[in-house]
């Protein structure tokens, strides 16, 4: 969600023009009028107030309100740089001229694509505030350290998953050489056995031929 989600103008509890972005699911605008109905301004100043999940921050210029409703964790700084930069491309119009007369909305038409498109802009960190910058990159290095991290573990893991197989690779290559071994054991003693039976009947072979040359058979 972004840290500024609405924004107005208006001119005492009347709205004059607002912008709220539409991934918002409560109605900013509500809790704002419902606060200008028992707030004076009569006197140019600033002020701050929580309704609903907002916290609104307010900046009285000769009876215009310039207002907008952020996450409480957005904090004093940025909203109110964001009221000083909509006040000032509203002064640069003709509609401050209008505002005492203007009924609820008149300005919608004409300014609420502006007010989206500074809130866009301080929301995106491109309102040239040093310290939103510094911390936008903060933002971005933080994202690419998890990013990195996530890489990391997953390389781990497949790491673990070569270190397994390779533990069954030995696996399977010690049962093979085990088998080798006896295969060549088994062969040996069957070669053996083979020699023996061989001599056996050489040897009675040799054993009838001399008998037979001594003329005894």
């Amino acid at each position: 969600m972004p840290k500024l989600e609405y924004a107005a103008i208006c001119r005492g509890y009347t709205v004059l023009v607002s912008y709220q972005d539409e991934r918002g699911t409560e109605n900013a605008e509500r809790y704002l009028t419902d606060f200008l109905c028992t707030f004076s301004t009569e006197t140019d100043i600033k002020a701050s107030f929580y309704g609903g999940s907002f916290k609104f921050h307010l900046e009285v210029q000769s009876g215009v309100v310039f207002a907008c409703g952020a996450i409480p964790e957005a904090g004093v700084r940025l909203p109110f740089l964001f009221l000083t930069e909509l006040s000032k491309r509203f002064n640069l119009t003709s509609l401050p001229s209008r505002a005492y007369n203007a009924e609820e909305h008149e300005f919608d038409r004409e300014f609420k694509f502006v007010i989206k498109d500074i809130l866009d802009k301080f929301n995106s960190g491109n309102s040239g505030d040093p310290q939103q910058v510094i911390q936008g990159q903060l933002h971005s290095v933080e994202s690419i350290m998890h990013q990195n991290i996530a890489k990391t573990l997953k390389r781990g893991a497949q790491l673990e998953d070569i270190v397994a197989q390779t533990e069954a690779l030995e696996n399977q290559s010690l049962t093979f050489r085990t088998h080798t071994v006896r295969v060549r054991r088994a062969m040996w003693l069957q070669n053996v056995r083979l020699w023996i039976i061989i001599g056996a009947i050489a040897l009675v072979v040799i054993v009838l031929l001399g008998l037979w040359i001594d003329g005894k058979i």
